[in-house]
């Protein structure tokens, strides 16, 4: 009977022990939450270790919960593939148990992953599912959240109905529950709908409805609903009272040292005091907005470069002693070999051994410095963005020297330049929509042909163009070559095919065919000889691009110009657009 009693007592306390551990876990996954705003990495070391200990125990909740914030770290860090494979390792797991609220967080996580990738069809059904889970919680802040996270991704798919229907229904939940923060974020998202619907008056009623709820100490949602309001009244004229939003939204940015949406706040003022033609107030606001960013900028530089100097110097006086204890080991070995057979045995044994901790030691020494390699990478793709900026203005500064250069030159040289000139002006337009939209490796096709389309149309006022095209998002440096392709095209036509021609039209047509691009180019011009050379139709530049961006190219000069060509470019959307 002691026996029994003694065992009972021992599974009692094992128990006692695991629940233990299981409550530390479960504290571990709470405060990912709260750390990876402040440090990252920190964050993600905290779900490892409750991975580790969950391991342990086979504790799935604890599993789950850990795999699936470890997704959320690998998507902050962009790394999308390594994201979804432990979204997708979480989701699995927590099916497989009743932490139905971390199970709809994970899959309301998903979603945003999925809406960042624009697969918004995608992003809805996980941010649905969530809902389940939420509702089975009894977390309506959760199901709240998650249909406002739908009402976005409608927005973005141009289903604006479904979108205001879905928000008042994240509405209803904060109101049915008196959740203030529910109430004022949905307020918020109803008033950016009419934004976009330019139902000005409306917008601003729910901007304010939306800032009377918002949380005391919630200053990052009361920052963001300020500068829309600026925006609003930006946009129905009040240029004072945008003033006075826009100043408001700056001190509490101010006083939060939000450095990301003070320059929001400089380049807003700038623009508001540009339109309202007080140019050295724009300028004195442009001046702190660039200012800041270049902090901002060189503080992020020099934060990257002395963690980085500090690690490179560790692994130096690392590789420093291992060179040491390598030579001490070596000079005691010709010490010992005097020694007896045995002595010498174990001599060799003591040899390996040390030589497998050098091996080992070498491998985790390069696996650090490979880690090392692609955090640099991560650095150079933030100089890149700002790579972006300074071709931009460096482009601009050339098309004025030419400019400048142009008014001293007369006949053919003055043709050439201009010519070059259209074509570095292709190239500037196209970098500046670059930089203004923030995609630093993609461009809208409509961006580049709507562009094109309006400078050309400026050049010849009776020249129509119409524009048949399926909207792709393209490689940003395809999208530029095609740019240039096409403002070639144009420029040909309008210098070589429509003299004598009343009426002179182009067209444009750009579609897909078998999972690539065909770029189809009519004009109704004079037409040309196709068994003469003719250098304005087959100049170098334009015979270039075609090799790189197209294949198959195939020209006509019967009853006005006709170019077909298979583009070899990569797209990543499909929408129809006629103009």
């Amino acid at each position: 009977m002691k026996l029994i009693f003694i065992l009972i007592c021992f599974l009692f306390c094992l128990n006692c022990f695991g629940q233990s551990i299981k409550a530390k876990i479960d504290k571990w996954n709470a405060v990912f939450f709260e750390t990876y705003d402040q440090d990252l990495e920190k964050a993600f070391q905290i779900a490892k270790m409750a991975l580790k200990e969950s391991q342990k125990l086979n504790y799935l909740a604890g599993k789950g919960g850990a795999l699936y914030r470890m997704g959320i770290y690998y998507d902050i860090k962009l790394r999308s593939d390594s994201a979804r494979i432990y979204l997708f390792k979480g989701i699995r797991i927590l099916k497989k148990t009743n932490a139905f609220a971390d199970l709809g967080d994970a899959l309301n996580n998903l979603g945003a992953h999925y809406y960042y990738q624009f697969e918004y069809k995608k992003a809805i059904s996980a941010h649905q599912e969530a809902i389940t889970y939420f509702n089975r919680a009894n977390q309506p802040e959760g199901a709240s959240k998650a249909l406002n996270n739908i009402g976005i991704c409608y927005k973005n798919l141009g289903k604006l109905n479904l979108a205001k229907s879905t928000y008042n229904q994240s509405l209803a939940l904060g109101i049915k529950y008196n959740d203030s923060l529910m109430i004022s974020i949905a307020n918020a998202s109803i008033s950016g709908l009419f934004i976009e619907l330019k139902e000005l008056d409306s917008a601003l009623i729910y901007n304010v409805k939306s800032e009377l709820f918002v949380p005391e100490n919630d200053n990052y949602t009361r920052i963001t609903i300020w500068f829309s309001r600026g925006e609003i009244y930006k946009e129905m004229g009040r240029f004072f009272e945008a003033e006075k939003a826009y100043q408001f939204g700056l001190n509490l940015a101010e006083k939060s040292s939000n450095n990301e949406r003070i320059q929001y706040f400089y380049k807003s003022l700038a623009q508001l005091n540009e339109s309202r033609n007080q140019f050295n107030e724009s300028i004195q606001w442009y001046k702190k907005y660039d200012s800041l960013r270049d902090l901002m900028y060189n503080t992020e530089r020099n934060d990257f470069l002395t963690k980085y100097e500090k690690k490179f110097k560790l692994a130096e006086k690392e590789k420093f002693i291992k060179q040491k204890d390598i030579l001490l080991l070596k000079a005691k070995n010709r010490s010992t070999e005097q020694q007896n057979k045995i002595q010498v045995g174990i001599i060799v044994i003591l040899i390996l051994i040390a030589l497998s901790i050098i091996l080992y030691l070498a491998f985790r020494l390069k696996r650090r410095n490979h880690e090392i390699a692609k955090r640099m990478l991560n650095e150079t793709d933030l100089l890149s963005r700002e790579l972006h900026h300074r071709i931009k203005n460096n482009l601009q500064l050339v098309s004025s020297l030419l400019t400048i250069e142009l008014n001293h030159l007369v006949g053919n040289d003055k043709n050439k330049l201009t010519k070059v000139k259209d074509s570095l002006q292709v190239i500037a337009r196209l970098h500046e929509k670059l930089f203004e939209s923030k995609k630093w490796e993609k461009i809208k096709l409509s961006e580049i042909l709507v562009e094109i389309k309006n400078q050309s149309t400026k050049l010849l006022p009776s020249l129509n163009i119409k524009l048949e095209f399926e909207d792709k998002l393209l490689d940003i440096n395809a999208g530029i070559s095609l740019g240039i392709v096409i403002n070639e095209l144009i420029t040909n036509s309008m210098k070589h095919a429509f003299f004598q021609i009343e009426n002179p039209s182009i067209t444009i047509i750009i579609k897909e065919i078998k999972d690539k691009l065909e770029l189809t180019y009519i004009d109704n011009g004079n037409g040309f000889d196709s068994s003469i050379e003719n250098s304005s139709f087959g100049s170098e530049l334009l015979s270039l691009l075609l090799k790189k961006i197209g294949s198959n190219t195939k020209i006509s000069g019967q009853n006005g110009f006709e170019l077909t060509s298979q583009l070899t470019i990569q797209f990543y959307s499909n929408e129809n657009h006629i103009d």
